[in-house]
């Protein structure tokens, strides 16, 4: 009898303790859009535009200290750039003008690992802020480049799409920091995010036609978090 007193004993306080973490641990899915500008400069000037892209992701969240979690999780996102030239062709040749457009919308699984601190506002609502750092390497995505020539109907245009990475003019590991701020409602989480690379992962000037290119995004996004 006293044996299984014991027993009993234990099971409870394994199951107690148990119900303790679990309580202090949430995990979810995400997605959202997001809006990339890559710092791609050319003799020190920017020269891109912002593109669209998505991302997806599970998360996952420990509470270290009371309304203090510690974040992390894993997705994938889209970044990137693109900038547009629009010339005359040469001094010799004024009346012809090209138009070239470069896109790059690299592909990464990106690894966020964050601190939260939630503000309380009603029974099962509170807004957060988070800060914190990233690793990213990249997986796919694509790149997209057009030539038009304009008033010049005999000269042949150029188009070319391939993978993002393929010819080499990019670095596939990025890392950086991130910041965001969002809304918890019950189960539901609103969040915007923004992530900035300290890397500069243009391999050489002569593949990229630019001195660097550093990512940069914001990330709008939905999700469900459970406990």
């Amino acid at each position: 009898m006293k044996k299984l007193y014991v027993i009993v004993l234990t099971v409870f306080a394994t199951v107690s303790v148990r119900q303790a973490a679990a309580q202090h641990i949430s995990y979810g899915i995400e997605a959202g859009g997001t809006i990339s500008h890559s710092s791609w400069t050319f003799d020190g000037d920017e020269i891109t535009k912002s593109v669209g892209g998505y991302t997806i992701g599970l998360t996952f969240g420990y509470e270290i200290l009371d309304n203090t979690w510690l974040q992390s999780g894993v997705s994938i996102i889209t970044k990137g750039g693109q900038y547009n030239i629009n010339e005359p062709f040469s001094s010799d040749l004024p009346e012809i003008r090209r138009d070239r457009t470069e896109k790059y919308r690299p592909m990464y699984v990106q690894l966020p690992v964050n601190l939260a601190y939630n503000i309380g506002l009603a029974r099962r609502t509170s807004i957060f802020v988070a800060a914190g750092g990233f690793v990213a390497q990249g997986i796919g995505g694509e790149y997209n480049s057009s030539l038009n020539y304009i008033d010049a109907p005999d000269w042949q245009d150029r188009n070319e799409n391939r993978g993002a990475f393929k010819n080499g003019a990019l670095r596939r590991f990025d890392a950086g920091v991130n910041v965001g701020a969002g809304l918890n409602h019950g189960n539901l989480v609103l969040r915007v995010g923004y992530d900035h690379s300290f890397l500069n992962i243009a391999k050489d000037r002569k593949t990229l036609g630019a001195d660097e290119f550093r990512n940069r995004s914001v990330a709008i996004v939905a999700g469900l978090r459970f406990r």
